[in-house]
């Protein structure tokens, strides 16, 4: 294996994407790159896209690498434990193939906690000691800053608040169980319900074209006033909002942060999170929180991994 490395490239990815950067000391991106996941095609075909990620980056430099991944992820041995966003990923040695593979240190965390940490080192929770970080996507993850200190639990696995009941009969779970946040609020969840409206003869702009039904041309459509996108993006936030209560009541963070790419919808998801948490929350008045969109976008997960593998020693 090489020795230790000057640059590091940190690389976040999902279950429909993968973006990577490369990251000098100070914590600027100086480069970007990103491809599709296309999980579907297996894992070998993923190694392959992130490979190529790396060495397009790295290029002739030595380079340590990060990888924020879908959880449940041990990122003590990088073994990832059948992540529901993520068929056939069944304890994938995520950092045992990638050292092999491309010679160097690999540093693997959950992505979602990667993203919590960017955004307590660099953005909109700079400063803030005790946060939750949400990111809405094609799942639902999150992550805990306790006390100034990133907060993983027992077994590495604390934060997971997309897999948190908050409708007991409702749809069923990628995870198994029934109900949880992701199974309402998650991208594919969202895009799912919109076209159940459309096939039950609600009117909406999204008829017009033959696009694909994605979260981001509904988030258009809604900024546009069309009712049946706003109605389906405040029903997501309203559930956010509930998950948001339990987490706060048990935790008493004083910021919660919203990104991911549902939160590119800006104040028409995040407001509603807002309406649910002041009109349910135990002791609101009482309370200093703040909930407030990410400030890295993007960015976050790269950013994250990077300087947590540098503080934990990745590079050593």
């Amino acid at each position: 294996m090489r020795e230790r490395a000057e640059a590091f490239v940190g690389v976040d990815f999902g279950a429909t994407n993968i973006r990577a950067g490369l990251v000098d000391k100070e914590g600027r991106i100086l480069k970007r790159a990103h491809s599709r996941t296309y999980a579907s095609q297996g894992k070998e075909k993923v190694f392959s896209r992130i490979i190529k990620l790396v060495q397009n980056l790295g290029q002739n430099d030595r380079v340590d690498v990060g990888i924020a991944c879908p959880g449940p992820v041990d990122g003590s041995t990088g073994i990832i434990f059948d992540p529901p966003n993520l068929p056939g990923w069944k304890k994938v040695r995520l950092k045992e193939e990638l050292e092999e593979r491309l010679d160097t240190r690999v540093h693997v965390e959950n992505d979602a906690n990667m993203v919590a940490y960017g955004e307590w080192e660099f953005g909109a929770g700079k400063g803030v000691n005790n946060l939750l970080c949400l990111t809405l996507g094609t799942g639902v993850g999150s992550g805990l800053v306790l006390d100034g200190s990133l907060y993983t639990g027992a077994n590495g696995f604390a934060a997971e608040l997309g897999h948190t009941i908050v409708e007991p009969n409702g749809p069923q779970c990628r995870c198994g169980a029934r109900g949880c946040l992701e199974s309402l609020v998650g991208a594919k969840s969202i895009e799912a319900e919109v076209e159940r409206a459309i096939a039950s003869g609600q009117e909406t702009i999204l008829t017009q074209g033959n696009d694909e039904m994605t979260v981001s041309r509904i988030s258009s459509a809604a900024a546009k006033g069309d009712s049946l996108s706003r109605k389906v993006l405040e029903k997501a936030g309203f559930y956010v909002g509930i998950a948001v209560c339990n987490a706060v009541a048990l935790l008493d963070v004083e910021m919660v942060i919203v990104g991911g790419g549902i939160s590119k919808a800006g104040p028409l998801i995040i407001e509603p999170i807002r309406k649910a948490v002041s009109s349910n929350l135990i002791g609101r008045r009482l309370r200093t929180l703040e909930i407030v969109g990410s400030q890295l976008g993007d960015d976050a997960g790269i950013l994250g991994i990077s300087a947590y593998s540098r503080a934990s020693g990745a590079s050593k």
